[in-house]
């Protein structure tokens, strides 16, 4: 062979002879009479069974290399044991402990040739082999290579770690799947769908033990001997149908067909065969077995096709391209078991695509979720400050809520401990009386406890025996003005807690939106007469002085008649309410432009300035100690809110702290619109 670019290519004849001599390394020797193989080519194929044999080259090396350190690269080689010499010294040896199943991707090997070792002229390359597996022999690929250190020594590191990265990359990948599919397998346990989590993790894991095998990754964790290193790949490839087929069928049919079944009941009974037989014997039923193996390839890739034609999703392509691969891949091993083909196995990475793109379409699901939250997300980016105020303005709300839940349950539990308390007063008054009534004239006789009558005692009034009864009845013995006092203390407090629930109701209604207006023209001179009608009796009673200003007799105003009398008596009763005895409370309106101006002035406790906007909140108690001194539930000025509101108007308040508050409403004169409204 004659060296190009520095590296000679050891393809083509080789002497061989069977058997095994020290001698035959030595470059002396005449190896002239010894016959004839091919490399790259199997060894039994070309006619040779013996378990060990010698194989000799010949070369002539350059000038240029004399005395330098060389490389000599050996491609992959077929189950067994392989010992390097060049000019009979021994440069380096290499081991494949496959018992006749796939070809390892990282089998190419290279050891350097030191200087000393070259000589001008011709030099001899010898190699020794010791088969594992007669009739998976040979040298598998092309890459039988001598040439200047510099150059083969970083060509062999590169296609190693190329193949490193592929190889423990994709295990290491295949790992991080499976704890990932694990997790979305508990999150989805119960939603019905968690089949497709079991058969991607399952075909994840077979693909991650068949690399881990191939790679050796194995023999790291657990040393092994080579009979059960054999069985361990054994097993990790007759695993691969049916994992493929489980995956494929459920994600492409999703249901069992007969021939999956028949892959469930073929591959465990190959699997616990080869275990019974040995690893030597397992390699008879692997040739069989990938026969099948192929099939189920061939048949999944036939469902992927069908699936795309009828235009199933755009999984049905990913797994066709994944199978054809696969298809190919094991077109080429076929190819190369018949010496048809010399170059590196490919079904090792058709494996890992099929495991890659298959927890690819797992990943897939989730991350088109992630896709159309994308929008969301750039959305709730956008509006993080809003964010950040609505969950300030919650938890206020939250804290307000808890304080009119206080507020409202102290309303509640006042007047109720007194409707529930004074009857028991009203019922200790209430005493059993023995009674007789005489049948014949109907008369009643209060009876003591030792009086007995029997058919022989006469009625006091009508003198006729055998005519009186005797029952018991109940006895009032309360006085009848505290009887009134506690009866209407009942009365007054249960129209206390009307009041209360009809302010919930109303608010509720309010604030769903579902409150509709009946607006009319109406006469404001006659709404205040009302006003003062119902809140003169609770102002005098508190010592306070309810004024009306006069207005001009037919001054109309457009509103709802119950609506408008609610304003007007909520402000007024809340001015009353926060105005002490010998205060005053004035109620006046006047005309501005298009509107009415009505007011209600107190000379009151007043408003913090900082409040005034905030009372008209729902749940909004400026001083929830206010709340529990002067009653009620808080919710007065936010359904007077809402009622203004509802009319088209504007309410607010004019307050200094301790000088009184003035609150204003301003209302549309005429109609602006329809004759109804509803909140929205």
């Amino acid at each position: 062979m004659t060296p190009r670019d520095g590296v000679t290519r050891l393809t083509g004849s080789w002497r061989i002879h069977e058997g095994s001599a020290g001698a035959w390394r030595d470059p002396a020797l005449d190896d002239s009479q010894w016959r004839t193989i091919i490399f790259p080519g199997g060894y039994e194929r070309q006619g040779f069974h013996a378990r060990e044999c010698w194989v000799r080259k010949n070369i002539e090396i350059g000038a240029s290399l004399i005395g330098r350190e060389l490389f000599f690269v050996l491609g992959n080689t077929r189950s067994g044991y392989a010992e390097v010499y060049v000019n009979g010294h021994l440069v380096g040896s290499h081991a494949s402990l496959r018992g006749g199943f796939q070809s390892d991707l990282n089998a190419i090997d290279g050891w350097r040739v030191p200087g000393a070792f070259v000589r001008a002229g011709q030099n001899t390359v010898a190699i020794h082999f010791v088969w594992l597996t007669v009739g998976y022999d040979g040298i598998a690929d092309a890459r039988i290579l001598l040439g200047k250190a510099e150059d083969l020594g970083p060509y062999l590191a590169r296609i190693r770690s190329v193949i490193y990265l592929f190889e423990y990359g994709a295990i290491f990948l295949f790992a991080f799947v499976i704890v990932l599919m694990a997790a979305l397998l508990k999150a989805e346990w119960q939603a019905g769908d968690r089949y497709r989590y079991v058969s991607t993790i399952f075909l994840v894991a077979v693909g991650a033990f068949y690399l881990a095998s191939q790679t050796g990754l194995t023999l790291l964790l657990v040393p092994l001997g080579a009979d059960a290193f054999n069985l361990q790949i054994y097993c990790s490839i007759v695993l691969l149908p049916l994992a493929a087929i489980e995956f494929v069928e459920h994600y492409l049919l999703g249901r069992r067909t007969w021939f999956r079944t028949l892959t469930r009941v073929v591959v465990p009974s190959v699997v616990i065969a080869g275990i019974v037989v040995g690893s030597q014997r397992s390699f008879l039923i692997y040739k069989t077995f990938a026969q099948f193996t192929f099939a189920v390839i061939l048949y999944l890739l036939y469902l992927a096709i069908c699936a795309i034609r009828r235009r199933r999703g755009t999984l049905a392509p990913i797994l066709a391209s994944a199978l054809l691969c696969m298809s190919a891949a094991g077109v080429h091993a076929l190819m190369g078991d018949l010496g048809i083909v010399h170059t590196p196995p490919l079904f090792h990475l058709s494996v890992a695509n099929m495991v890659i793109l298959a927890s690819a379409v797992i990943i897939a699901d989730f991350v088109s979720i992630s896709y159309k939250n994308k929008e969301l997300t750039t959305s709730l980016t956008r509006s993080n400050t809003e964010l950040t105020g609505a969950l300030v303005r919650a938890e206020e709300s939250t804290r307000l809520k808890s304080e009119f839940l206080a507020s409202i349950s102290h309303e509640l539990r006042t007047p109720l401990n007194s409707i529930v308390n004074i009857p028991d007063g009203l019922i200790s008054h209430f005493t059993e009386q023995r009674i007789a009534r005489c049948e014949s004239c109907q008369s009643d006789f209060e009876m003591d406890e030792s009086d007995t009558i029997d058919d022989s005692t006469a009625c006091p009034s009508c003198s006729i025996k055998g005519a009186l009864r005797t029952s018991r009845s109940l006895v009032y013995g309360g006085q009848p003005d505290e009887t009134i006092g506690f009866l209407t203390t009942i009365r007054n407090n249960g129209r206390h807690l009307l009041r209360l629930v009809t302010d919930l109701l109303q608010f509720n209604t309010l604030d769903a939106g579902k409150m509709q207006l009946h607006p009319e023209s109406l006469p404001i001179d006659d709404l205040f007469r009302e006003v003062e009608a119902t809140l003169q009796p609770i102002s005098a009673s508190k010592g306070v002085s309810l004024r009306f200003a006069k207005l001009e007799s037919g001054r109309m105003i457009w509103a709802d008649r119950v609506k408008l009398l609610q304003i007007l008596l909520n402000l007024t009763d809340n001015a009353i309410k926060f105005t002490d005895s010998g205060g005053t409370v004035t109620i006046s309106a006047h005309e501005s432009g298009p509107n009415w101006i009505m007011s209600v002035a107190d000379t009151g406790i007043g408003i913090r300035s900082e409040h005034h906007q905030v009372i008209f909140e729902s749940f909004r108690q400026v001083d929830a100690g206010h709340t529990r001194r002067y009653g009620g539930t808080g919710l007065g000025l936010a359904i007077t809110k809402k009622l203004v509101d509802l009319h088209g108007g504007e309410v607010w308040v004019e307050s200094e702290l301790g000088k009184g508050s003035t609150f204003f409403v301003r209302l549309p004169v005429a109609a602006s619109g329809s004759s109804g409204a509803r909140v929205s």
